[in-house]
Formats: C-alpha cells, structure tokens, sequence
C-alpha cells in the first residue's frame, strides 16, 4: 500500500474516554511564551515586576467564569477579559511582557503587539529582546530577528539550544559557514530535547485550542469544510509535534457548535451525534448494529453520508471490524469522486484515494493525486504522485523532472521532497550545496523526518552541508542516498 495514502489515527484505545477540563494554563500558555523561563542577565527589578504581573493575572484562573467562552466559540472574550484586567494607560512593560507570553501559542497577532509595546519601553533587556526574536523569526523574517539574537549572542545571553535558531536565520540570509558553526554550538545531542522545544516554539503550530476555536467560527458560518476538520482537532488535541491525545470536551463542544450552526435537524448534525455515540461503540457488535439501523455505509441499501469526513471515519472503522469491504464501497465511488473534485471535500479525496490504492488502480489514482496537490495543495498527494511516476518511468526519476522540480517548489517546507531532490541531484554529480540547505530549512518546519527522534536528522543534515563547505560533494555522495541519522 501507499504509504502516503495510509490512514493516521490517535484513536487509542479503541473506545475513548472523557477527559478532564481543559487547564486555563493550557489554553492561555500563561508566563509560557519561548522566553519566559529564562532570567539569567535579567534585571532583578524587572524580574520582580514580572512576577507581580504574573501573580496578577493568575487570579483570572480562578474565577470559573473565565471558563464558559473557552470551548464556544467566543475564546476572543477571555483575551479581551485578559488585557482590560490593567487599562491601556497603566500597562507596564511588564504587563506587556507577560501578556506577550500568554497569548504566544494562542493569538500571534496580540501577542506580538504586546512584545513590541514592551520592547519599545525596554529596548536593552535582554528577555524581551528575546521574545521580539521569536517573533519575528516565526512570521518568517530572519532580517528583523537576526540583530536580536546577535545581541544577545554577543552579551553571553543566548543559550546553547539556541543556536540551533540563530543557526537557521544565519542559513535563510545566506551565510551557511556561519550556519554550521552555529548548530555545533547548540550542544547536539546532549542538548537536542532543548533543541527540539526551541525550534518547536519558533516553527509550531497555534495552540489546538486556538484551531478550535478558529473552526468553530466557520463552523457556526455553516462552513461544511470545517465540520471535519473541527471534530479531528478534537480527536487529535495535538499539544505540540509529539504529544497528541483525543479530547473528548473539545469534542462535545465541537457536535453542540456544528447543531447551533446547521441546525439540529440537518443531516450533518444528525450525522456529527451519531458519530459521537459510536466511538464509544468502536470495536465492538454495536457499532455495526448502529450503522445498519439507521441504514447508513452496510448492506447493499446502505448509504453514503452526507459529511464525507464522518464517512471516512466509519468506512475506517468498518474496515477495521470487517463490516465492509473495498468492493462495497464501489457502488459510492462516483458520488465521492463527484464530491473530491469540487474542489471542497478533501475527506472524499481521501477515500476515493485510499479505495484506489488498495485496488491497485494507479492511473486513477494518479488522477486524483494531481488533484489534491494542484486544487488541494496536500503535499502527500505529491509525493504520491511521484511515487506513481517513479514506477511509470522505471523504477527512479531523474534530478530534473519537471514534476519533481515543480513539487520541490510548490511544497518548500517538505523534508520527504526536499530529501529525493537531494539524493537524485547528488547521484547525478551536482553541485547539491543549496538542496542540502533546502533540506535543512524544510526540516525545521516540523522536525517530520522522523519526529520521533526530533532533531536527529536535522543534525545529520547540517553534516551533509559540512560536507559540501569542505568541498567533499564526492564523499558526501554515499550518506546523501541513504540519509542516514546520526546522534552526534
């Protein structure tokens, strides 16, 4: 099978549990913004001024109230509840500082402003110069987060995990030498579980429950798209690259905000409810018991649901407990390829995809690759689609093919791309040095080569690039195609 086309769920055990509500900590990253542990250099005054700050707006979590929005589409309230606690005309650096931290995982535009508004008070202190590297680094702008990090690199202030950040922005302006250098002063692999926090605070995405909250406004919109992807940010409430789990509060919260927005009686809603009950039921002879009552995926009469992501959350299922096989589902496949090349329902996509591979239909499954990396913008569908052509050709592409080229450029920030660009352009005798750097600058974006060993490629990487500043592109030839990790 397709790898790529092989479907990921976090959905375990098979029957899910309810979880406890949601910490404010959590959803506010309170005091957790990327700088707000350190405090060596720091002032002692300011220091203080921060712990009286925070000590502040701890108390907001106290009050049960602050809670209700959270979840209800109305998250914007407690940012709002949050800056007014101190008017404008009395906020401090300090308050800006802590509100910057607070709201760094969750509201990117707020918390920048706060950032500013404190570094435009205390321009020389070197945590908030920090954080203002941080900021700018994540909206993509190593000119403007270069300088501050020189600072603080050039008072001693910047830690050694931290390199590894100066590292990538020395990369982007052009400066590999100093790139490298750099890395090797960020302490792998004593230090690469610092390493991979820091490139996460730069390089991750918001908070889930910021998505959450961001769906469930298209939702209550009746935006049919965001049904899906609302219930997945739930059943995979994803805190970071490594740690995902479902959360089943989020989730009730996500079936209540899909029957305000469609109404209790549209189909969708019905479906979102019915899907509710039977993750509790997954696994067992209930499940298909359900789906055969209300007439819905089994038997020759069962239809296709209106939500596709519901649909391939049960064609999942039913797979799985043998309640449907590939060849039922045929009778559906115009309807979902009807569905996937409106251009709108990714979820159909992936059926008609995972249907396709499984048959072993590569024509057509190339079809509907080209369709979720041109009209989707779905980078698996790409890499798909190379795998398709790879056998096509022969067996391996060449370094200039015009479709790898043209993924190579479309998806940027895809290490698995980025990577066969590499190892083809090397074994045909290029010169590789701006391949390895693309490389290097896609795996910061998710540390997705393997997250499980986080950095370990990154630094296995930015030795090919130490290979290649040697003059060593012959010698570097042999690790290239393998790609081969190593721990220090």
């Amino acid at each position: 099978m397709n790898p790529t086309h092989r479907p990921r769920r976090l959905r375990t055990p098979a029957r899910i549990t309810r979880r406890a509500p949601l910490p404010l900590c959590l959803a506010l990253a309170l005091a957790c913004g990327p700088g707000s542990g350190d405090s060596a250099g720091t002032p002692a005054d300011f220091q203080a001024a921060v712990q009286e700050r925070v000590a502040a707006y701890e108390a907001f979590q106290s009050d049960p109230a602050s809670l209700d929005p959270m979840l209800n589409g109305r998250y914007q309230e407690i940012h709002e509840r949050l800056e007014a606690l101190v008017p404008n005309a009395e906020k401090t650096a300090a308050d800006h500082f802590v509100l910057g931290n607070m709201l760094y995982a969750v509201d990117p535009e707020r918390s920048f402003s706060h950032h500013a508004a404190a570094f435009a008070e205390l321009p020389s202190e070197p945590g908030v110069v920090l954080e203002m590297a941080y900021q700018h680094h994540r909206r993509g702008d190593c000119t403007k987060a270069m300088p501050h990090y020189a600072k603080l690199a050039s008072i001693g202030w910047l830690s050694p995990e931290r390199h590894a950040l100066l590292a990538h922005c020395q990369l982007e302006l052009g400066h590999p030498e100093d790139a490298l250098a750099s890395w090797q002063a960020a302490g792998f692999p004593e230090r690469r579980a610092a390493i991979d926090q820091v490139i996460h605070q730069v390089f991750g995405d918001l908070a889930p429950l910021a998505r959450h909250d961001a769906l469930v406004q298209r939702v209550l919109a009746r935006d049919e798209g965001a049904v899906g992807e609302l219930l997945q940010n739930a059943l995979e409430w994803r805190q970071d690259w490594w740690n995902a789990a479902p959360n089943m509060q989020a989730f009730t919260a996500a079936v209540a905000a899909v029957e305000r927005g469609f109404g209790a009686d549209h189909a969708i809603a019905r479906e979102v409810r019915l899907l509710e009950k039977s993750l509790e039921l997954e696994g067992t002879p209930a499940f298909g018991e359900l789906l055969r009552e209300e007439g819905l995926l089994l038997g020759d009469e069962g239809r296709l649901p209106t939500s596709s992501w519901v649909a391939k959350e049960w064609i999942h299922d039913a797979l799985k407990a043998e309640l449907l096989s590939y060849a039922d589902l045929e009778r559906h496949m115009p309807e979902l390829g009807r569905r996937a090349r409106s251009g709108e329902d990714l979820a159909a996509l992936d059926i008609v995809a995972r249907v396709l591979t499984e048959t072993g239909r590569k024509p057509q499954l190339a079809e509907f690759d080209r369709l979720g990396w041109e009209t989707y913008g779905e980078e698996r569908f790409a890499l798909s689609y190379l795998a398709g052509r790879k056998d096509e050709v022969g067996g391996s592409l060449d370094h200039d093919d015009r479709f790898l080229l043209e993924a190579r450029d479309d998806f940027p920030r895809t290490p698995r791309i980025a990577r066969i660009a590499l190892v083809l352009a090397t074994r045909a005798g290029q010169d590789t040095t701006e391949d390895v750097v693309r490389l290097i600058d896609a795996e910061y974006h998710g540390l997705r080569s393997d997250p499980s060993r986080g950095s370990t490629y990154l630094n296995a990487y930015f030795g090919e690039l130490a290979k290649r500043l040697e003059g060593g592109q012959a010698e570097a030839t042999a690790a290239t195609s393998e790609a081969k990790p190593t721990e220090g």
